[in-house]
């Protein structure tokens, strides 16, 4: 037993995640980290974006301006979820108008950390909510990112997790 995330995530073959004694998720430390169950997984283990959302149809939701496809099926339409996405999970490497989820966002804040920058992303149709990426030391190189820089990214649909 152990309150240390990485040491969970990296010595155990099973993991369990408690929340006031009540198990929220049992899996692998690749489907707690990958596929967290609910919210409060997704917030326990690792980094996570959360963006308030709103239910547009059982493929899309909305926030701020911006629609986002993805699954919403178990939510009705109208209703305020959650959009969650890892900062490792949203890409500028492959942008392409052919895509979904594609974004104009400008970069606030680059912090370098060793094989990877934590970006801070931001957009005003995003209601001036931040957003924090992890980009690679050669894709930040090739795409010559620093604060200021504006580009495209997207956010995978088969990455976000509606809550």
């Amino acid at each position: 037993m152990t309150h240390d995330q990485e040491e969970a995530l990296t010595m155990a073959d099973r993991i369990v995640v408690m929340d006031n004694g009540i198990i929220e998720q049992v899996g692998t430390p690749e489907e707690i980290y990958s596929s967290p169950k609910t919210k409060f997984v997704a917030d326990f283990v690792g980094t996570m974006n959360f963006l308030p959302a709103t239910v547009l149809s059982k493929n899309t939701a909305q926030v701020g301006k911006v629609v986002f496809t993805c699954n919403t099926e178990d939510f009705a339409i109208g209703s305020s979820v959650t959009i969650a996405i890892r900062p490792e999970d949203i890409d500028a490497r492959n942008v392409n108008n052919s895509e979904s989820n594609i974004i104009q966002i400008e970069v606030y804040h680059l912090e370098f950390l060793g094989s990877f920058c934590r970006a801070k992303l931001g957009h005003n149709d995003l209601k001036d909510l931040t957003l924090r990426a992890d980009f690679s030391i050669s894709i930040s190189r090739r795409l010559s990112i620093k604060v200021g820089s504006r580009l495209k990214v997207c956010l995978p649909s088969n990455f976000l997790r509606i809550y």
